[in-house]
This record gives structure tokens, sequence and C-alpha cells, in this order.
């Protein structure tokens, strides 16, 4: 790896840490940024880096947050238990995360808790609606068959086994894959798009689903070509869609 590369990474990686929402940052970490930027020659606008490979960097580091992980779990926490996470559950769930678990079983611990059992009727009739409306966004649209079926299945095996059964179906995951390209490309995704997907998880253990299709889309030539290729557009996109915070740049 020549020298030139290695600065471009070490910039790209000094922009990923200089973000921040209320407190400032530390003005020599902003001298140390700009230092840098001006020996690569690439702090302008119109910069047109980094490329795919770094671009992956960025997004694994941001992935592989704190950070993104407590964005990700309060809006678990808020869809599936209407509330704040308290901070002894927030960090049993990040060590989860951190030790390989998927979003998915995250899901489902939320999902098979007593608190979400109590919330949601406490019979296995509401429970199974709920899970129709939670995790498929049904609102409601489902007839008296379906729920008959997933109660007989709850009778059978329990109610984990049951949620798995939502999560692994391809509803949730064409929905899910749906609701990425419309979030992140801002735009409806093609039928083959969607088939894409979906036959490779039938190739492979879709557990992952959500953050291959996430690493996917944010490394991509069209997610990062609608940003004008300018890096520091990228970051700022990046900590909005990932981390629901704005970057601020200094003039």
């Amino acid at each position: 790896m020549n020298s030139k590369i290695t600065l471009s990474i070490l910039f790209i990686t000094l922009l990923s840490t200089l973000v921040f929402a209320d407190a400032p940052v530390p003005a020599s970490y902003w001298n140390l940024t700009v230092a840098v930027a001006e020996i690569v020659g690439k702090f302008d606008d119109d910069c047109a880096y980094p490329n795919l490979a770094e671009r992956g960097t960025i997004v694994g580091g941001l992935l592989g947050s704190d950070e993104y992980r407590n964005v990700l779990l309060a809006e678990f926490y808020q869809k599936l238990l209407q509330r704040e996470p308290h901070q002894s559950g927030l960090m049993h769930l990040k060590d989860l995360l951190a030790n390989g678990a998927t979003e998915k079983d995250v899901i489902t611990v939320l999902v098979d808790s007593n608190e979400y059992w109590i919330k949601n009727g406490s019979t296995n009739r509401s429970f199974v609606r709920s899970l129709y409306d939670r995790l498929l966004d049904r609102q409601g649209n489902y007839d008296q068959n379906e729920i008959d079926h997933w109660v007989g299945r709850i009778q059978q095996s329990g109610r984990r086994l049951v949620i798995r059964g939502f999560l692994l179906s391809d509803e949730y995951n064409r929905k899910f894959i749906a609701k990425k390209y419309s979030e992140l490309f801002n735009r409806t995704a093609s039928e083959n798009e969607v088939n894409h997907w979906m036959s490779a998880l039938a190739r492979t253990e879709n557990n992952k689903l959500r953050e291959k299709i996430v690493r996917a889309i944010l490394t991509s030539d069209e997610y990062y070509n609608k940003l004008g290729n300018t890096t520091k557009k990228l970051i700022q996109q990046l900590n909005k869609d990932l981390l629901k915070r704005t970057v601020r740049f200094p003039l």
C-alpha cells in the first residue's frame, strides 16, 4: 500500500470520527484532519473518492459502532415495547450483538419477553395478532385462518419458534428489502432486485439478511453517486441514515 493510499484511509477514518451532534470536537482533531487532507489534496467538495473498498471500510465501521447499536436498539424498543430502553437491557442486547447475534436474534429476545406478552394482551391470539401488526406491518389485515394456524403452532412448539417463523418468512424479508430500498435509495425496489435477494436467501442462511442488504446498499455506486461522489457528503449521509444525526463540518 503506497503512502498516498495510507493517508487517504487515515483521512477517511478521521472524517468518520469527526462527527457530532451538540458537543464540540477538539481543535487538535480538526487540525490533524485538515493537515492530512492537505497532503492528500482531497478535502474539497469535488473530491472523487473513496472507492468501493474504502466505502466498505467506512460503512463497516459505522455499522459496527457502539453508537449505531444504540440507535438500532432504541428503534426496536420503540417499535416493539413502545418505550425507551433501560440501561441494563440495552447493555445486555449490545453484548449479544457484539458477540455475533443478529438483529433478528435481538428482535426475538424482545418479542419473547414477558413485557411484550403482557403489553399485547397475554393471550395466544392477541400475541399472534401483534406479530402480524408489528413484524409484518399488516395493521389488522389478516384472517381468522391465519390466526388459528399460528395459535396452533404456539400450542405445539412455543412462542419463540413462532416468532422465528415470522422473521424468517418470505413476507417479512420482502417487506424489509422494499423498506430499505425506499429509505436509503429513495425509490421502489424492482421485482428483479427483490428476487435477487430472495434467491440469495434460498442458498444461504438468511438470519443476516438485514446486515447484508444494508451494507450492500450503503456501499453501492448508486448510493454514492446520488451524493455527487464527494467524501464529506458521504460521511454526512451515512451518519444521517445510520446514526440519525447531522454532521457539521467546519467552514
